[in-house]
């Protein structure tokens, strides 16, 4: 009975185990089968994550901006510094809420790909720094992720403004993959940003219109190249299904 006990609690902790979400195994997997391993790991631990401290957050200045941009995958990149070695810091939008959730294609538009409709999405909604309980001032922000079949997966971020908002409700204004420059304050990250790219503040939507199998020397894709929360609301709509917090 003690034996069968131990082996059940082996199998306990081994199916609760983080999986990697960035080999090429992995991307080889059905979009289905990514998304109930990303979610496995999401639950794993639904303990909320610290904010960094004010002589933390300077490390965001000696961190390289590319990995996040270039690499492949469903997990935050894995640095290798010279005296630690670890999966990228997220020093902005640090803690967040994440749900699974669906792309519903309403129809009467040309879109190709993830706007045709999609199931298996993830989304997570963040504030891109600390609130304070004695103040207005929010800045909410949203990540989407849709897993794809034997591809990797297509994602934007989105956000009001990098200045924020005066008001608590997180959807009191709309979100757009397209927000301007900040404020003054801003500029030093503004310039960290532009050494991966000289398009900060613009997600681009090109690779939503993507076909699962599409020949790529013979792309024929249609895509939205900015999108406020509201206006695709005619074409297509979210639904999250369930949610949790996530630590990452």
């Amino acid at each position: 009975m003690l034996a069968l006990l131990s082996i059940s609690l082996a199998l306990l902790q081994t199916s609760l185990a983080f999986q990697e979400v960035s080999s090429d195994e992995y991307l080889m997997l059905s979009a289905a089968e990514k998304n109930e391993i990303i979610f496995a790991n999401v639950i794993e631990d639904t303990t909320s994550a610290d904010w960094f401290s004010l002589l933390e957050m300077p490390g965001i200045f000696i961190e390289s901006m590319c990995p996040t941009l270039r690499a492949v995958g469903d997990e935050l990149p894995w640095e290798d510094g010279i005296i630690f070695a670890g999966f990228r810091k997220k020093y902005i939008h640090t803690v967040g809420t994440v749900g699974q959730m669906e792309w519903r294609n309403l129809g009467d538009h040309p879109y190709t790909g993830i706007f045709e409709g999609a199931t298996q999405g993830i989304a997570r909604f963040s504030l891109a720094k600390e609130p304070s309980p004695d103040s207005r001032a929010t800045a909410p922000g949203m990540g989407l992720k849709f897993l794809r079949d034997g591809i990797d997966s297509a994602n934007l971020v989105a956000m009001y403004s990098v200045d924020g908002q005066d008001g608590w409700n997180f959807f009191q204004n709309d979100f757009t993959n397209h927000i301007g420059p900040g404020g003054l304050e801003l500029v030093p990250l503004e310039i960290k940003f532009s050494e991966a790219t000289n398009y900060i503040s613009e997600v681009a939507l090109s690779d939503w219109g993507v076909l699962e199998n599409l020949d790529p020397q013979f792309p024929n894709l249609s895509f939205h190249s900015c999108s406020a929360s509201t206006q695709l609301v005619s074409s297509c709509s979210l639904m999250t299904m369930s949610a949790h917090s996530q630590r990452t």
